[in-house]
């Protein structure tokens, strides 16, 4: 038997990051777009609710960006990680993980 491999998603986890440091993305579409600011790499639960797809090129989403008030957002890398570290102190970060995985069940 091979070994467990875990998977850990956090829902929105762009929008979520940068909602944690401005609170007016909060309750409104927000769309965080790829490196080039091609396509749509995360969805706020409002603007998945408009019909925004995982991957949609931002050049077919400009008419509804407009027509409801998406907010669009380049990746800040620099705000990701600083919400990734602060999930946990520094010297725990490998062991907080590790709590996480062994107390996970399958399915």
């Amino acid at each position: 038997m091979s070994a467990p491999i875990a998977l850990i998603d956090c829902n929105n986890y762009y929008v979520s990051s940068e909602r944690a440091f401005d609170a007016s993305l909060v309750g409104v579409p927000v769309i965080v777009l790829s490196n080039n600011d091609g396509c749509a790499i995360a969805r706020s639960a409002e603007a998945k609710a408009l019909g925004i797809k995982m991957g949609d090129p931002i050049h077919h989403l400009r008419d509804v960006v407009r027509r409801h008030g998406i907010r669009v957002l380049s990746s800040n890398y620099t705000c990701m990680a600083t919400c990734s570290a602060a999930s946990s102190p520094p010297a725990n970060r490998s062991r907080a993980t590790s709590r996480s995985i062994r107390s996970t069940r399958p399915f």
